[in-house]
């Protein structure tokens, strides 16, 4: 569930560095207290949510009634990391 809230929102991933985050998700769930310890188990975690809906977004895209329109976005951070942002609009088969 977090996951799912840092990714449709868009949030920063610098939260979780702090303890008072940690503490807040651990007094929700005990349980999840070491599913997100750092940004880059973050990273990591966004990155295998990917490869495991991949095929579902695919198969959305293929099933497409509309024309597909894609925005695209490139940005390199000062420490020349390249990112790739890209924005997909179209209808669904099952939806009006």
């Amino acid at each position: 569930a977090l996951l799912s809230l840092i990714i449709l929102y868009n949030l920063p991933f610098w939260p979780v560095k702090s303890n008072k985050f940690h503490n807040f998700y651990k007094a929700l769930n005990p349980e999840a207290a070491n599913l997100i310890s750092s940004h880059s188990t973050l990273r990591l975690q966004i990155a295998k949510s990917w490869v495991i809906h991949k095929d579902t977004i695919r198969k959305k895209l293929q099933s497409a009634i509309s024309t597909i329109y894609f925005s695209l976005d490139i940005w390199t951070l000062p420490n020349q990391k390249l990112f790739l942002g890209v924005c997909i609009q179209f209808v669904e088969y099952d939806r009006e």
